[in-house]
């Protein structure tokens, strides 16, 4: 699959940038487990990586009453969020090794061209 080959919509590629980047474990899941992935992380501007600070500075402050539910349940939401995130991490391991993420993550600023659409490039 080539770069030209992928179409997306600012509406998806911002989906793909808060998920992929914005999530925190799925940005160290995807950091630990895709070569793509690490080597695009590796290479972004100092813009893009305060950006992707301040995403996972926000998705903590949205979240942080989970440890107070986990304590409210005594462990018992924690080990059912934890099933889930292994469920989840089974389906991301999945889409890290399609060719569209490969070639996503290979090609991001390309990708981003070819689509007409800017994301943090100061």
């Amino acid at each position: 699959m080539e770069a030209k080959d992928l179409r997306y919509t600012v509406k998806e590629i911002n989906k793909i940038i808060e998920y992929y980047l914005g999530t925190p474990k799925i940005y160290k899941y995807c950091y630990e487990n895709s070569k793509e992935f690490k080597g695009f992380i590796d290479n972004i501007s100092d813009s893009r990586r305060k950006k992707i600070k301040a995403m996972h500075i926000g998705y903590r402050a949205a979240h942080s009453s989970e440890a107070l539910a986990h304590l409210g349940t005594f462990g018992l939401s924690f080990l059912g969020k934890k099933l889930a995130d292994n469920k989840e991490f089974k389906k991301l391991e999945a889409t890290i090794n399609s060719d569209e993420f490969k070639t996503l993550f290979k090609n991001f600023d390309a990708v981003l061209v070819l689509n007409g659409i800017e994301w943090c490039n100061e």
